[in-house]
């Protein structure tokens, strides 16, 4: 039976702050971030990653990425933006921009890939990292709060300031999904979104004007 999203999360925090500790001298002012893999091993690449038509090419690829790092270092290190940078790059550019890599690890955020499910400080307060989960299937809005505590706030802001005219689409229509099952009554998925404190962003969903 698999654990319960917050052991997961305590597990891999336990793990990386003992990797932090034992890093700490020879890695001083290095930001590294862990990872918990939520779902079976896989020999191939899911197929609904595959069908997604949410996702670029390069999106889908980055998923393979870090799950492939993932797989080199026990399943509880995720990649560093420089690693991500070498291996999204196109060919003869040498690596691809920050703000590519920025724009990926959204866009699987957004679509349920990929989740941000807390930031690691250390004793001073600075963050030192993040712990993320990368799902073998997407998941819905609900189950995306569960592992993501910020995660409505993230499709908000992503809907309404991006930049990227990709990712502002992308979030609307999840906005759109989440609008609509309110309009439409509490089920029992939403029924267990509000125990989980969505019931707190409710007026804002509902009354949040995206324009066109």
């Amino acid at each position: 039976m698999a654990l319960p999203a917050e052991s997961l999360i305590a597990h891999t925090l336990r793990k990386m702050k003992a990797s932090m500790a034992e890093k700490a001298s020879r890695e001083e002012g290095r930001i590294r971030s862990g990872l918990l893999f939520t779902g079976n091993v896989h020999d191939a690449v899911p197929r609904r990653l595959l069908l997604d038509t949410r996702l670029s090419p390069l999106d889908k690829t980055a998923w393979m990425m870090i799950r492939l790092h993932a797989l080199s270092n026990e399943g509880a290190v995720f990649p560093t933006y420089d690693e991500l940078q070498l291996q999204l790059a196109s060919p003869g550019s040498g690596k691809a921009s920050r703000e590519t890599v920025s724009r990926v690890l959204t866009m699987l955020r957004l679509t349920g890939w990929l989740s941000l499910c807390k930031r690691v400080r250390d004793e001073k307060g600075r963050i030192r990292g993040n712990i993320y989960a990368l799902h073998d299937e997407p998941l819905g809005c609900c189950d995306a709060e569960k592992f993501d505590p910020r995660y409505l706030d993230m499709v908000l802001d992503s809907a309404c300031k991006n930049r990227n005219k990709t990712i502002r689409y992308t979030a609307r229509e999840v906005l759109s999904d989440i609008k609509m099952n309110l309009v439409c009554g509490i089920t029992t998925a939403i029924s267990r979104c509000l125990n989980h404190g969505w019931a707190q962003r409710r007026h804002r969903l509902r009354w949040q004007r995206v324009s066109g």
